[in-house]
């Protein structure tokens, strides 16, 4: 995804930022519903329950949800639907104890303290307790505030929300670019980035064997050919890549070389400007790194080939396998499931391609 802001400077200066982020985030998941709303250990909510739900029953009242706030956050409204709940803009509906069939509804009075409806989805039935039961949406049309003790019991325990589990394990990476214009000069300012949903937090030291991770860098490069006039190389063209990057983590172990333990080391090749091959003898090679350790950042150095100028790269690792236990017998599921980091590099005339620079960030998964 590409974001790109323009605003004009203190200096009276017009600054264009443009970020260009990649990620392999994947869709929202499903959770069960008895998993996803019951409360955690010692009264705590669980991680990704709404905080609008306060608890949750048990024994005959399994699966009642109970509402423990007044105001209802921006992004809790659409929890929230049935047709007894006011729509219109910044409008106040009470419930009062009378027979929905034959009360009066209008905009300040529905019948009945009961109703149809459905919270997150999942079809059920509404209640309310208190002197008055209200509520109220905002100036969009949106509920913002519940009055009154407000419950919700399902139809049935034995259903799913859906969309409501976030991707815990993915990466992110790519390129901001700062643009500034000034008394008619365009300056640019270029910085790469990466990170991950989370740290590897388990223990490199006890890892053994090899790792390899597959995935991609993108980034800025400049490209340059001979010439004659200045005598000297010259920009060509420059623009956007997007290339394969892949990377080996060495850890412990007898079947590991020493001088190899605890390291990383890669290439990112294929670079591309859309569908068009840069140069098919561009290759960055990401040099052994320093030592790893458990989530401190990696450096190495880069180099692209015979006599080439020197660049440099980082990396870290991310992502925590599942359903291993740190510190016993281990397998390869136990490694990092995940690393990212940035690099520049410098292509030099007489390498058998053409000259140039890149700047950029990647990210692998195993």
């Amino acid at each position: 995804s590409v974001h790109t802001r323009t605003m004009e400077t203190d200096a009276g200066d017009m600054r264009t930022d443009t970020l260009t982020l990649y990620s392999d985030v994947t869709d929202r998941g499903n959770k069960k519903y008895l998993e996803y709303f019951r409360d955690g250990n010692r009264g705590n909510a669980p991680e990704n329950r709404p905080a609008v739900v306060d608890s949750m029953g048990t024994g005959t009242e399994n699966g009642v949800l109970t509402f423990g706030k007044d105001k209802i956050s921006a992004g809790e409204s659409g929890l929230f639907m049935a047709e007894a709940f006011p729509s219109g803009d910044s409008q106040t509906y009470t419930y009062e104890d009378d027979d929905p069939t034959t009360a009066e509804v209008n905009e300040k009075k529905r019948g009945g303290q009961e109703f149809e409806g459905t919270f997150a989805g999942v079809a059920g039935e509404y209640s309310c307790t208190g002197d008055p039961c209200s509520a109220t949406t905002r100036e969009d049309g949106t509920l913002s505030e519940l009055v009154g003790t407000w419950i919700f019991t399902p139809d049935t325990t034995n259903v799913v929300v859906k969309d409501v589990i976030p991707d815990a394990d993915y990466l992110s990476f790519g390129y901001w670019v700062q643009a500034t214009e000034k008394d008619g000069e365009t300056t640019y300012g270029v910085s790469t980035f990466y990170g991950g949903a989370q740290e590897f937090t388990g223990s490199i030291n006890n890892l053994e064997g090899t790792a390899t991770y597959e995935g991609k860098a993108t980034g800025l490069y400049v490209k340059k050919t001979y010439d004659s006039a200045a005598n000297d190389f010259a920009p060509s063209s420059s623009g956007q890549f997007t290339a394969d990057a892949s990377l080996t983590a060495s850890f412990g172990g007898d079947d590991v070389a020493i001088n190899k333990q605890f390291s990383v080391e890669g290439t990112v090749t294929n670079f591309m400007d859309g569908n068009d091959m840069i140069d098919q003898n561009w290759m960055v090679t990401l040099k052994q790194s320093s030592r790893v350790s458990d989530d401190d950042v990696f450096t190495g150095m880069t180099s692209t080939g015979v006599n080439s100028t020197a660049g440099g790269w980082e990396g870290q690792f991310f992502g925590n396998p599942t359903g291993t236990l740190l510190g016993e017998d281990r397998t390869e599921d136990d490694y990092p499931t995940g690393v990212a980091g940035e690099f520049n590099a410098h292509f030099s005339p007489g390498g058998g391609q053409d000259p140039g620079h890149v700047i950029g960030s990647f990210g692998a998964t195993r």
